[in-house]
């Protein structure tokens, strides 16, 4: 039996809704879509369900998709909407029900989930409140998890983990790090982020070797020292969003490929020109590495 044609569906964030932070003065490029559509097979559709500035809770029931929706109308792919998401204001949007309408227009065989960064990003100015948006991340993600597999059963479920955003900038467009430093505690600002990270993820991954899901580790992909990958130190650039796409298309492709069902774990280390995969059986402790110390 021939193989289903490729639908590629995306939901999250800008991670991989990016097309303002390239379509800006000075930063003109290609968005992650327009990489990713390049990168597959002729044939392949890859509908963007994404929207920059959510959160898993937005995700999960919907929200303001104000941020990117004008940039996307004008690059000619408009945030989908229906009457009922319109009720609740002109740029609400609910990607999981637009997911429902996705699949039943044209099948759906793999969907990426790229989402957790703003749920943070919205109280680097109050970190005491970590331990709750944490767990309220995790409770989140779970219901997104559950909720994209019974939308599309059949579907390949690629869980992204986002990277670690630009270090060493002279202005912080954010000041990710500068937040990092007022978490109690030894360690630099880098080091407290890791260990976020290595506090925030396993949990992701233990999800994914549940459910036989695939990871792409962004966190062991991008080169947050290498600046040329973003914008604003913590969005995708043309470069940054090409290497994200190249990441997608090689796990579809290979997911496509896998003898047999079992979590696996895709990333291109920085330095390297191949994706490399490895079996998330939690056999080792997942962590971010800094390839350049290493």
């Amino acid at each position: 039996m021939a193989a289903a044609p490729l639908h590629v569906v995306l939901l999250g964030d800008s991670t991989i809704d990016n097309v303002v932070w390239v379509s800006r003065e000075g930063a003109r490029g290609a968005a992650v879509v327009d990489h990713l559509r390049a990168a597959l097979p002729a044939g392949a559709a890859v509908t963007n369900l994404a929207a920059d500035g959510f959160k898993t809770a937005d995700v999960l029931h919907g929200g303001n998709a104000s941020i990117s929706a004008a940039a996307r109308r004008e690059r000619g792919d408009p945030i989908p909407s229906s009457g009922e998401d319109r009720a609740s204001g002109p740029d609400f949007f609910a990607p999981l029900k637009a997911l429902a309408r996705a699949h039943a227009a044209r099948p759906v065989t793999d969907v990426v989930l790229s989402i957790g960064g703003n749920d943070v990003r919205e109280i680097l100015g109050n970190l005491a409140r970590l331990a709750e948006v944490t767990a309220a991340f995790q409770g989140n993600y779970a219901q997104i998890v559950a909720a994209v597999r019974a939308a599309c059963p059949a579907a390949k479920l690629h869980l992204q983990l986002q990277y670690c955003p630009a270090y060493g900038l002279e202005r912080e467009n954010y000041g990710v790090y500068k937040a990092m430093d007022t978490i109690p505690g030894p360690g630099s600002s880098l080091g407290k982020l890791f260990h976020l990270m290595g506090s925030v993820y396993p949990p992701v991954l233990a999800l994914a070797r549940a459910h036989c899901l695939p990871v792409l580790d962004l966190c062991n992909t991008f080169d947050f020292r290498n600046h040329g990958l973003y914008e604003c130190q913590i969005e995708p650039s043309d470069l940054g969003g090409r290497l994200i796409a190249e990441l997608i298309a090689h796990a579809v492709a290979a997911e496509s490929r896998a003898p047999a069902p079992q979590s696996r774990i895709y990333a291109r280390p920085p330095g390297t020109a191949a994706v490399a995969a490895a079996a998330n059986d939690g056999a080792a402790p997942w962590a971010v590495r800094d390839h350049a110390s290493s």
